[in-house]
């Protein structure tokens, strides 16, 4: 049965961070509380917010290329540069692009192109795994790789997230990345279950590799359910070192003498 995922679940997994450049002209995130001249309390920074309120002509950017694409900047560090670039010297620069009128800082910050794309680093919960909550797998790629303003974006009323997940298409670059974060997913299941294969070796006093070899299981998996009840389990005969008595998982020395005797 799959995880129910609700809005507020998808919400709490939006707050994005990217590695800043070397310039005083990008607003920092630093900056939790803004008061203005007029005594008046401004909303935080968000980049979810900037976001939520990008220029129109980002319309079909995702969240995720968003922020690896695109910096905020201030008007007055705008109007600075094109006051110092009026003989058309120096670099061309990249489009800028003017937030909704309803973004808190519409009147004092605008959205400017990167020239290279940077990297989004993830703060908080870690993304979830595809095999164990495909549910809450399919909400967070449509979060960071599906365009949207509102959850209403994402998927139709009453649609499960995995069928709107399903039905999408998404880009060639962000298929690459996905696979990118599948593939660490992969690698993190793989190292814990080798962490704990270890474990439950030490506890049995054999080397770590040796119930792989004396079961001749395919996968750390399927190792570990053998080394969680190695009673209950009926070993195979392998190829290469013939047939092993159970016994030799209890008594490390012969299987070890079995090594020395046997292996090529």
């Amino acid at each position: 049965m799959s995880e129910s995922v609700d809005e507020a679940d998808v919400l709490g997994n939006l707050e994005t961070s990217v590695t800043p450049p070397n310039s005083d002209e990008v607003d920092e995130d630093e900056v939790v509380i803004d008061l203005s001249h007029e005594g008046k309390l401004s909303l935080p920074h968000s980049q979810l917010k900037d976001y939520l309120f990008r220029g129109d002509s980002l319309n079909d950017v995702p969240l995720y290329w968003y922020v690896a694409t695109t910096e905020r900047i201030t008007l007055k560090s705008e109007d600075r540069r094109l006051e110092t670039k009026k003989d058309g010297r120096g670099a061309k620069p990249t489009p800028r692009i003017r937030f909704q009128n309803d973004h808190p800082h519409f009147d004092t910050h605008l959205i400017r192109l990167r020239r290279s794309c940077m990297v989004p680093v993830l703060i908080g919960p870690t993304l979830a795994p595809k095999k164990s909550n495909y549910e809450r797998y399919c909400s967070d790629m449509l979060l960071l790789f599906k365009p949207w303003r509102s959850l209403d974006d994402l998927r139709c009323p009453g649609e499960s997230w995995s069928n709107a997940f399903e039905r999408f298409t998404f880009s060639e670059a962000s298929l690459k990345i996905i696979a990118n974060m599948n593939h660490l997913h992969e690698c993190k299941d793989a190292k814990d279950e080798y962490n704990e294969l270890r474990r439950m070796s030490e506890k049995l006093g054999l080397p770590y590799n040796a119930l792989r070899l004396l079961t001749g299981a395919q996968t750390l998996t399927s190792t570990l359910e053998v080394a969680k009840a190695p009673d209950q389990v009926q070993l195979r005969r392998t190829s290469t070192y013939g047939a092993v008595d159970r016994s030799a998982i209890h008594y490390p020395a012969v299987f070890h003498s079995f090594l020395s005797d046997k292996a090529p």
